[in-house]
């Protein structure tokens, strides 16, 4: 990892680039108790697929709870930056990135749901049902 005057995204891109994914799910760990904006979730949500089919039951409770803080924290901020018309009449920049990262959002949590068969393939009964509870909670945003 680089210097510690790194910004937040600067450290949490060089952790996902990483083959070994524990300074990932680390940096993950530390982050579910604090708020996640939808940058950082528009950043974090497309790995999170990939921990969730991982071996390692911790990584798979680390994505779940970052899958949860994120859906519970963002998901009407997501639906209102998707109905939103960044098109409209002149230039608004900052409304047209909104959007960008909500669709980004939005097709990470789709990949995820698309994915359910095969990602909850490893999950024991406790996972199974956690899963289940976050998916009701995106559900809408994906259908």
């Amino acid at each position: 990892m680089r210097s510690r005057n790194n910004n937040e995204d600067e450290v949490f891109d060089e952790a996902i680039t990483l083959p070994d994914k524990t300074v990932f799910v680390h940096l993950l760990q530390q982050l579910a108790s604090k708020p996640i904006n939808l940058k950082l979730a528009a950043r974090i949500l497309p790995e999170i697929r990939f921990l969730l089919s991982h071996k390692n039951s911790t990584f798979i409770n680390t994505a779940l709870d970052i899958l949860d803080t994120s859906v519970t924290q963002l998901k009407d901020s997501i639906k209102q930056g998707l109905a939103s018309n960044a098109q409209s009449i002149g230039v608004d920049i900052a409304a047209e990135q909104r959007q960008q990262l909500c669709i980004k959002c939005k097709e990470a949590l789709t990949e995820i749901y698309v994915n359910t068969h095969f990602l909850t393939a490893k999950f024991n009964e406790e996972q199974h049902l956690y899963f289940n509870s976050i998916a009701d909670k995106f559900m809408e945003l994906v259908s």
